[in-house]
């Protein structure tokens, strides 16, 4: 059995504490007082003899403070603080608003030279209109072509398809720990002689004392292994960082295309307004009547600021004009955001500025509505820095210092809706919290951002101004006015307009017609003007970044360097721009990391499919470690920038195999020319490769495997050589036989045939001689005459088969002499 090594220490006991008392409540008051009202005062009587008379008091109908920090404090202020506080700061909100009326008015004269209204020609000098009857009112698009140009640009890089938001990790890998050698006792077990194990500042054991109480568990023994700490058991492991990022930035992405489903067309819609004023802002709060972070553009005339302000982070004072319907207000009251407070009905009276004037023309609306039920409430949430010393906190109270809070205000009733403290709870400095992001166009004098507005906007009236001039010209050439003397205008009509084809009769007594009509001298633009407008459109264009750049039109052997070069160089000042709004909305980001930390449920409420089951500790962890940045790059401006970047890492590769990572260089590819799923393309996994072995003993053992496989090689050779000659020698010896197997045929077939020309030679010669018989015994019988019918015809057939043998002997020889020939 092993004995722990802090099992025989001495412990001392714990000395027992005393109980402590029961709790009691102190009421702080001042003893003897006696308090009444008396004619709106309050009067207190001390013991003394003594009166305090407050004038000004604080009745006990007031709420009771709430302890959340972010509690709506107008709830528990007296009403004549909120009046000052509403008073002061509208007054504030109404010089801010008239120090920007020279802004809103050139906004104004701005949206009239998009030329999106369709004037009448027919007007008088007086009005918006042609100053006279048939004068073109046409504008140029110069500034409408270069701020929808922009925006397109600035959509795609932006608002890309898949979501505008990425995550990085910047966190260092965690080197792996070696895993320690087992020792003897490195497990607090005994030692080979069953000795202790003692550690290094450990108290040696002690013999085994039956009177003291069993010790507490003991500590975690070191490792024996110097600088490394044992494992702790039970401990979880870090999960998949790579899985757990690529979840964060799935979901994110799908709660702004999908859950915010206001977020892609309100940006879009902003990207207008920045390139065509100069500046957009959005607001990044938490909604209570979505309940879930919201990022809203805000019209920059309903977002009123001082005219001294330089950044938004240094404001003290930014104002947001709400147009506000009943119902969303007694919404906000009802879910406790605004204080339950009697407003009245809206009236309607607010009278708009130019910019919404001039926006309601563009549209063809009226800005005030129809019915009166129609009317909204006007409220302004003022994010502003208040004294109010009974809520700040503790470093803070009686400093005089004035702190960051949020004051919501509706206008015409005057009345507080809403205070609260506008800073984090756990900030010691009470820094005020950031909602609003503003997206320059570029910037130059001041807070105020420079649009398309103020670069094209001199530009695109001198253009109108020469196309009106075209066009005039043109039509008052074609059909001029004229001058008549007044004598010849005593006719029924002095509306002279001749149709084509036709005529009127005029009374000029004795005056000639040319002496009574004078055309006026109307003449057409010349070409020296009709260059001019080219080139004042061509400035226009360059200056608003949206002329066309020539990049070897007509050459095909036009160098690829200088091509890019020429497209970067046109490509300059929108990247510029979209810098800048990278940077801006890389912190709108940051804002919605700061809301979710606010509301961290917000975030899968109301996804029905999140990547995986969130928890709120692992959220706020993942906000924590990791980071939102945009899609958008804003070192490549254009996809052509893009694809080559990437093409030029694939070349690399190639140049240099086994030098990258084969897996990164292609998702760098894909990314660069936008290509979907490119996990998709990627091939199976190879199985896994052995472990390395050493590099000389892998270069004996491949030289000793070629010298084998030479020397196989080489016996094989020999093997198919020698197999080869033996069948070639076996092959001759079968065809020598066969040959003499042949000959042999050949001879035995000739001496069969010379046998058989012999018998029939034979045969031929005794058959010649049995018919030379024959004839001699026909011949004695002839001569003798005493042959008989029997004997002659016997003799006769005798003839005959003599005959038979000769042919047979003779047709013998015949075949048989092509044989011999043969032989």
């Amino acid at each position: 059995m092993a004995i722990s090594p802090l099992a025989n220490v001495l412990r001392l006991p714990e000395p027992e504490r005393a109980p402590l008392p029961d709790a009691a409540d102190i009421v702080l008051d001042e003893a003897g007082a006696d308090a009444r009202m008396e004619d709106g005062a309050l009067v207190t009587e001390l013991a003394d003899g003594a009166a305090v008379v407050d004038l000004n008091p604080k009745t006990g109908s007031q709420k009771a403070k709430s302890d959340k920090f972010d509690a709506n404090l107008a709830e528990e202020m007296d009403e004549s603080d909120l009046n000052t506080i509403a008073s002061e700061l509208l007054q504030g909100i109404e010089q801010d608003d008239q120090s920007r009326t020279e802004w809103l008015q050139t906004h104004a004269e701005g949206i009239k030279l998009l030329g999106l209204v369709v004037e009448d020609n027919s007007g008088s000098a007086g009005g918006d209109a042609a100053p006279l009857d048939g004068m073109s009112t046409a504008r140029d698009p110069l500034l409408l072509e270069a701020v929808l140009l922009f925006q397109a640009i600035a959509r795609g890089e932006l608002l890309p398809a898949a979501g505008p938001v990425k995550v990085r990790d910047d966190r260092p890998d965690e080197p792996e720990m070696p895993e320690p050698e087992p020792g003897m006792g490195h497990n607090g077990g005994p030692a080979l002689d069953g000795a202790p194990i003692t550690m290094p500042g450990q108290i040696p054991a002690m013999p085994p004392a039956a009177a003291l109480p069993p010790p507490p568990a003991p500590p975690p023994v070191p490792s024996m292994v110097p600088g490394l700490p044992m494992p702790t058991p039970g401990v979880p492991k870090e999960p998949d960082r790579d899985n757990l990022a690529n979840a964060l930035e799935k979901d994110f992405n799908h709660y702004l295309t999908v859950t915010a489903k206001e977020y892609v067309p309100d940006t879009d819609r902003m990207l207008f307004s920045v390139g065509f004023g100069g500046q957009g802002v959005k607001k990044v709060y938490n909604c209570p009547i979505r309940r879930r972070p919201v990022s809203e553009s805000i019209a920059m005339e309903d977002f009123i600021v001082s005219n001294a302000l330089t950044d938004l982070g240094n404001a003290a004072r930014i104002t947001h004009k709400i147009k506000m319907r009943p119902s969303i207000l007694k919404r906000m009251q009802l879910l406790n955001a605004y204080r339950d407070t009697p407003v009245g009905e809206p009236t309607g009276s607010e009278q708009p500025n130019a910019v919404e004037q001039a926006k309601a023309n563009v549209i063809g609306v009226t800005v005030q509505p129809v019915d009166p039920k129609d009317a909204n409430f006007i409220v302004y949430e003022c994010y502003c820095e208040l004294d109010i010393d009974e809520f700040a906190p503790r470093q803070f109270k009686g400093k005089g210092l004035p702190l960051p809070y949020k004051v919501t205000i509706e206008k015409e009733s005057e009345k507080v809706l809403e205070i609260r403290r506008n800073w984090k709870e756990d900030d010691e400095q009470a820094m005020a919290k950031e909602f609003f992001v503003e997206f320059p166009y570029d910037k130059a004098f001041g807070w105020y951002g420079i649009g398309l507005l103020h670069i094209l906007g001199n530009l695109t009236k001198a253009l109108t101004a020469a196309l009106r001039i075209t066009l005039d010209g043109g039509m008052f050439s074609n059909f001029p006015g004229f001058l008549y003397a007044k004598g010849a205008g005593r006719q029924l009509s002095n509306q002279f307009r001749v149709p084509p084809g036709g005529g009127i009769g005029l009374d000029v007594g004795l005056q000639k017609l040319s002496d009574a009509v004078m055309p006026l001298p109307y003449k057409e633009t010349s070409p020296s003007f009709t260059a001019f407008i080219a080139q004042l459109r061509e400035l226009g264009q360059r200056v608003g970044g949206t002329a066309n750049t020539n990049v070897g039109e007509g050459r095909q052997d036009a160098p690829v360097g200088t091509t890019i070069a020429l497209i970067e160089q046109a490509m300059k000042p929108v990247g510029a721009v979209l810098k800048r709004l990278h940077t801006a909305q890389s912190k709108e980001l940051q804002l919605l990391k700061e809301r979710f930390r606010d509301d961290p449920e917000a975030f899968w409420r109301f996804n029905r499919r999140p990547t995986r089951p969130w928890q709120k500790e692992q959220f706020i962890q993942a906000l924590d470690d990791l980071d939102l940045v945009p899609v958008s790059d804003p070192n490549n401006p254009t996809k052509m920038h893009r694809a080559g970047k990437a093409q030029a890492v694939v070349q690399f590769d190639a140049g240099k195999p086994g030098f990258l990572d084969p897996k990164k260089v292609w998702a760098e590819f894909a990314s660069g020319i936008e290509l979907d799923d490119p996990d998709s393309y990627l091939a199976p996994p190879m199985p896994i490769q052995p472990p390395p072995v050493d590099q000389g003993k892998l270069a004996t053992a491949q030289a000793k495997m070629k010298g084998d496989e030479i020397k196989a090689q080489t016996e094989l050779s020999k093997a198919q050589m020698s197999a080869q000659e033996a069948a070639e020698a076996r092959e001759g010896r079968i065809r020598e036989l066969e040959m003499k197997i042949e000959l042999e045929q050949l001879r035995a077939e000739a001496k069969l045939e010379a046998e058989q020309l012999k018998i029939a030679g034979q045969l031929a010669v005794a058959a010649e001689k049995a018919d030379q018989a024959d004839r001699h015994k026909a011949l004695d019988l002839a001569s003798t005459h005493h042959l008989t019918e029997g004997e002659r015809e016997h003799k006769a057939e005798l003839a005959r088969e003599a005959n038979r043998v000769k042919e047979k002997t003779a047709a013998a020889k015949r075949a048989a002499k092509p044989k011999a020939k043969k032989s």
